[in-house]
């Protein structure tokens, strides 16, 4: 079932501003052109028959706008920062440089499904693919959401790609346990939550990609999903935050939690 996710507050809501630059009006990756993140979230408890334990990843998309990627591709780049991962597409990407479908992420072991949704919505849209105009390359990234989700069940298909494709919209981004980042956890040992979290920021342009450019308002902006990372990675303002207070109280109950506060970017 897809279920609609409630807006925590980010931490510039609470007064607390993290590093020197400025942020867009939505402090989201939709700031950036005409940008759209669809999400489907997937959550049950499971079924007997066919015998799965409970859901809990999804679909999260981004579109660098709302036209025909096939038709209007734009520039694109692939980095590696943890090369644990099974990513589809960057080949292409990082060959040609440019990208021709929205980006999928979800779960690791729904790569496959993912690239079939893609795939299926650009035939949809360009009857020449495969015919005329070669085929076309599908981009999809993964995190592993296997400690909260079965992911042996393989729920995710590619219908809940055309439908996250379809529910892609410019504006407010919902984030953390919504679509790709439903199962994601920041800790795999201590089972702290982490999901889908986003953030924009504006700067002005040195020497990259002409001199004429230098002093334009340039922006950038990420909305990754991620997954398994050690508690002494968190930072606040540069500084380690340590064990959140919810992490040690899943590990060592509430007498010995003490009163960590961690606020996401």
């Amino acid at each position: 079932m897809n279920v609609t996710v409630g807006r925590r507050p980010r931490a510039r809501d609470l007064g607390i501003r993290l590093g020197t630059l400025e942020p867009g009006p939505g402090n989201a990756i939709t700031d950036v052109g005409d940008v759209r993140v669809g999400h489907v979230t997937i959550i049950d408890e499971g079924s007997a028959s066919p015998r799965r334990g409970p859901a809990r990843t999804g679909v999260t998309v981004v579109l660098p706008h709302g036209g025909n990627m096939f038709k209007q591709k734009v520039p694109a780049a692939f980095h590696v920062i943890n090369a644990f991962g099974k990513a589809v597409g960057a080949t292409q990407v990082q060959e040609l440089g440019v990208l021709e479908t929205p980006i999928a992420l979800t779960n690791t072991l729904s790569v496959g499904a993912a690239f079939e949704g893609l795939v299926l919505h650009a035939l949809a849209a360009n009857p020449e693919i495969g015919r005329s105009a070669g085929n076309v390359n599908p981009v999809v990234a993964e995190c592993s959401d296997a400690r909260l989700n079965d992911i042996r069940g393989l729920v995710v298909r590619p219908e809940h790609v055309l439908e996250a494709v379809a529910a892609a919209r410019p504006g407010s981004v919902a984030e953390g346990s919504v679509g790709a980042g439903t199962g994601m956890i920041f800790c795999a040992s201590a089972g702290c939550r982490w999901g889908n979290p986003c953030a924009r920021r504006i700067h002005r342009a040195r020497r990259w990609p002409q001199p004429r450019s230098v002093g334009r308002r340039r922006t950038r902006a990420a909305a990754p999903a991620s997954s398994c990372l050690p508690p002494r990675r968190l930072r606040t303002r540069g500084s380690s935050v340590g064990w959140p207070a919810a992490c040690r109280t899943a590990l060592h109950g509430p007498e010995r939690s003490a009163s960590t506060a961690a606020a996401s970017t």
